[in-house]
């Protein structure tokens, strides 16, 4: 007899994984922040990479550093540094060479499956925050801020620093971090920064519209949430029922209670239609006939 507890532990953790990952990738072009960016433009943007070489006597040190917000596959990827994943968000590589030998001392890769972010601030700068990378055993975070720079053709790193709580720090200016304008897409003639003579009220009204975006609405939350514990509470409810049984069991039993909760959900979308649009309508009538008596 088959036990139905691994299918169901299995089951649960692939929910939790299909759910983690459609809700942390980021799809610059249609992020409702970065979309009014440069840098969603990935035609024209490419990742940043910097590296930088230093004497450690008795050895030398070099440090690279690979950011690729929006994961543009179609750009060059020929200084992405080894060992990082072709897919990476952010990654740095530290080597240090004495007597001729070179040896990886540091590798820190945030995939496009971390927990990531978006903000900004008052000032326009664009914030990219990524969250639970785990590295051996800490578990790092980081911090990319994104400064408009008309006057840079490319995106460089300005600062880097190790910060509190393990966060890692960065500073870039360029065009990534400079707004688009809606008539003419990619030419942001005044650098994003609003200075575009008589249409400044448009650009405020854009900006404002950016600040109080960010991903998805509450609503596609409440749904994506309600869904998940939905399936999470028809796996539980099933195997209780069928504890000890065998995986045709606890499938039939899952099929079944998922039919009945399907035909059951209009009569409840009504009730509860009726119970917000007339429920006030009733209470008011009863305290009415209270105060009457």
């Amino acid at each position: 007899m088959i036990s139905s507890k691994p299918f169901f532990l299995s089951l649960f953790f692939l929910l939790l994984t299909l759910f983690s990952s459609t809700s942390l990738a980021l799809d610059c072009s249609k992020h409702d922040i970065l979309k009014n960016y440069r840098i969603s433009n990935t035609k024209d943007v490419s990742p940043i990479f910097e590296s930088i070489e230093k004497d450690t006597p008795p050895s030398k040190t070099k440090q690279q550093w690979w950011i690729n917000v929006c994961n543009n596959k179609d750009s060059d990827h020929k200084n992405l540094p080894d060992k990082c994943s072709s897919d990476t968000m952010l990654c740095g590589v530290e080597y240090v060479t004495i007597d001729d030998q070179t040896l990886l001392i540091e590798l820190i890769d945030f995939g496009m499956k971390t927990e990531t972010s978006v903000s900004v601030s008052e000032s326009n700068e664009l914030t990219i925050e990524n969250k639970g990378y785990k590295w051996g055993s800490q578990v790092l975070n980081s911090n990319i801020v994104f400064q408009c720079d008309t006057s840079k053709e490319n995106d460089e790193v300005q600062e880097f620093a190790w910060g509190s709580d393990d966060y890692l720090e960065f500073t870039v200016k360029g065009p990534s971090g400079c707004l688009l304008k809606k008539n003419d897409g990619d030419n942001d003639s005044d650098g994003g920064n609003g200075n575009d003579g008589g249409n400044d009220n448009d650009d405020d009204n854009d900006n404002n519209t950016v600040k109080k975006s960010n991903g998805h609405s509450w609503f596609f939350w409440i749904i994506m949430y309600a869904f998940l514990f939905t399936l999470i509470y028809l796996c539980a409810t099933s195997y209780v029922a069928t504890r000890g049984g065998s995986l045709a069991d606890f499938r039939e039993e899952f099929v079944e209670r998922g039919t009945t909760l399907i035909k059951l959900f209009p009569q409840f979308c009504k009730e509860l239609i009726y119970r917000v649009l007339h429920g006030s309508n009733n209470s008011n009538s009863h305290r009415g006939g209270y105060s009457a008596v």
